[in-house]
């Protein structure tokens, strides 16, 4: 998908759906992948936005909510395209499985 993207000059915002995409073993080799290809082209062909709907469960781990800072940051000041996470949650007084504070706090 991203060399036909890359190919034919190709731009739009790119969505990466998934519930636990962050806690899976695939996220940062694709980030990897994403941020590897998109470097070597010009800024207008890039995608305009990468947006990650995710149920943010990452943030309660200090390591992976680290590194992914690390990778909206590098994303925004190296590549010029802003990397969000749409938080897939309902609060904490709707959710199924409700959280602790400092969840929803860190969320927001």
């Amino acid at each position: 998908m991203i060399q036909w993207y890359i190919e034919n000059k190709f731009t739009c915002e790119i969505d990466l759906f998934s519930g636990e995409w962050v806690t899976s073993d695939l996220c940062f080799p694709i980030l990897d992948l994403f941020y590897n290809n998109f470097k070597n082209i010009p800024l207008a062909y890039r995608p305009y936005k990468i947006v990650i709907p995710d149920s943010m469960n990452f943030l309660n781990n200090e390591n992976l909510t680290n590194k992914i800072q690390e990778y909206i940051d590098k994303f925004k000041c190296e590549l010029n395209i802003p990397f969000y996470f749409s938080a897939s949650i309902d609060g904490k007084y709707c959710d199924s499985f409700p959280k602790s504070d400092k969840f929803y706090n860190d969320c927001s």
